[in-house]
């Protein structure tokens, strides 16, 4: 297992996606399922090549396997989507990730800063509202 994963990463940093196929279908053909470091490798070369929607699928499809993604799958996927101006799904993946009992660390947060002070989001008074929303267990924002 621990080769498949050094190989996939290695095929998504030289950008061989057909090489990544070849060799998750060889994986799997051997019964070998893929783990949290593996989704992990994929989720980023995903998120490398902008795409941000194919990202979180994968990521929920590990939720769904039951297996927990790794605070460093959610930062990499905040970092795709603040590089991509999407500040709102930064605050609803940073929301998921504590509903799931992640809780978002100093790279988050920072990714969340990043985000608030390239100027995509105005009124920065509220932000202090946002991160306590982030860490509460409401749904409702209150930010209306």
């Amino acid at each position: 297992m621990i080769a498949y994963n050094i190989l996939i990463r290695a095929s998504i940093r030289e950008g061989n996606d057909e090489l990544m196929g070849q060799l998750l279908r060889e994986m799997c053909s051997q019964s070998l399922k893929p783990d949290v470091v593996t989704f992990g490798s994929f989720i980023y070369g995903l998120c490398k090549e902008g795409k941000i929607s194919v990202a979180f699928q994968l990521q929920n499809q590990m939720i769904e396997n039951r297996i927990t993604p790794s605070i460093s799958i959610y930062n990499t996927i905040l970092e795709a989507m603040s590089k991509r101006g999407k500040f709102w799904d930064i605050i609803l993946l940073l929301k998921e990730m504590v509903m799931e009992g992640c809780e978002p660390n100093a790279v988050s947060f920072e990714i969340l800063n990043r985000a608030i002070t390239k100027g995509w989001m105005k009124g920065y008074p509220r932000t202090a509202k946002l991160l306590e929303f982030v860490k509460s267990g409401k749904t409702d924002h209150g930010l209306r």
